[in-house]
């Protein structure tokens, strides 16, 4: 069990108000205890600040219920006196990613609900021929029962493998090859671009360590193409001291744009406000791209439902026309071949 994007989002903006305010952090996780979702894991919390632990360590002796980059982000705001700032930087990023979900599910929302109504209608009709043909029907005495199991079969599949991919199954296989695949690719990518770019910029903003920084805008991308190349870099910033550039270069994964504004940034010394910026431009290519996605994935579902319907068309076509017809002119071509004749003939 893990917290709600949305959840969290409030979360992050009551405690970074509250604590801007110069309210009592104990006090504050006492009032969470009554919402629902939350409310064991703030008592936990409670008793951990009361026995002394810190924000952050309270928080990941949560089990899991809060995403690792919070706390990582909390201990930071911690380190550094500017806990009320983290925290509500982190509500604006979840919100931000609030707001590109709701994008693309209203986008693809009406889609899906034409895909479900022609499977629905497809399968109501199989049930009608069913029970109004019992023993006669063209698709089989099963046919209705086979086309349900083969639906919830295909939702299983697909349901599967985006599963595998946002859960980083495989190791990084799946998620190199959504890398790949037009439209999704860059989306996918334009995302983790976009985490990794703000994580850095919130991380040195607040005075993190090179090594550590990289470490953090590496696993923050959620995406096993990148994060797995943290060893790489942070041992790259162990041997060349700060040189972000050459840490994410030796990775091999990120493109001319960022390093180039990487290699800027090092040469100016502005590195947070070059990636707080960058990230925005990131932002910006993400939504635009989740738009263009949610209309592919659009036109892909109505080229699915026309393929669904054509084929049900043929099949019915094939089973329940053209057979009276190829009766017919097989009579005629035995007709053709063996005449009868007539009375007066055989006379």
């Amino acid at each position: 069990m893990s917290i709600g994007t949305r959840q969290l989002a409030q979360l992050c903006r009551r405690l970074g108000t509250g604590l801007r305010a110069g309210l009592d952090p104990v006090a504050m996780w006492e009032k969470e205890q009554k919402k629902a979702g939350v409310g064991r894991f703030a008592e936990q919390v409670v008793l951990d600040l009361r026995s002394g632990e810190s924000m952050a360590g309270a928080i990941r002796r949560c089990r899991g219920f809060f995403p690792p980059l919070v706390s990582e982000m909390i201990e930071v705001g911690e380190e550094t006196g500017r806990l009320a700032e983290v925290l509500l930087r982190l509500a604006d990023e979840l919100d931000h990613r609030l707001r590109i979900r709701r994008t693309f599910i209203g986008t693809i929302v009406w889609p899906v609900i034409q895909l479900v109504m022609a499977i629905g209608v497809m399968g109501l009709m199989l049930l009608l021929l069913q029970i109004l043909i019992p023993t006669g029907s063209p698709f089989g005495p099963h046919a209705f029962r086979n086309y349900v199991l083969a639906v919830i079969g295909f939702v299983g599949v697909v349901a599967m493998i985006t599963l595998a991919i946002v859960q980083g199954w495989f190791g990084g296989l799946l998620t190199q090859l959504a890398m790949r695949v037009p439209v999704l690719g860059p989306t996918y990518r334009a995302s983790a671009m976009a985490r990794l770019t703000w994580t850095l910029a919130a991380a040195l903003d607040a005075g993190v360590d090179a090594r550590r920084a990289v470490r953090m805008a590496l696993e923050s991308t959620g995406n096993d193409y990148f994060a797995q190349h943290a060893g790489t870099a942070m041992e790259i910033i162990e041997r060349h001291g700060s040189s972000f550039h050459d840490a994410f270069e030796a990775t091999g994964v990120f493109d001319d744009e960022f390093l180039t504004a990487l290699s800027n940034a090092e040469m100016s010394g502005t590195y947070a406000e070059s990636m707080r910026r960058l990230a925005q431009e990131y932002q910006g290519q993400f939504e635009r791209r989740t738009v263009i996605l949610a209309q592919a994935a659009g036109y892909a579902i109505w080229v699915l439902i026309g393929m669904i319907i054509i084929g049900f068309i043929v099949f019915i076509i094939v089973k329940l026309i053209l057979p009276p017809y190829r009766e017919a002119f097989e009579l005629i071509s035995m007709a053709t071949r063996f005449p009868i004749r007539s009375w007066s003939t055989s006379m």
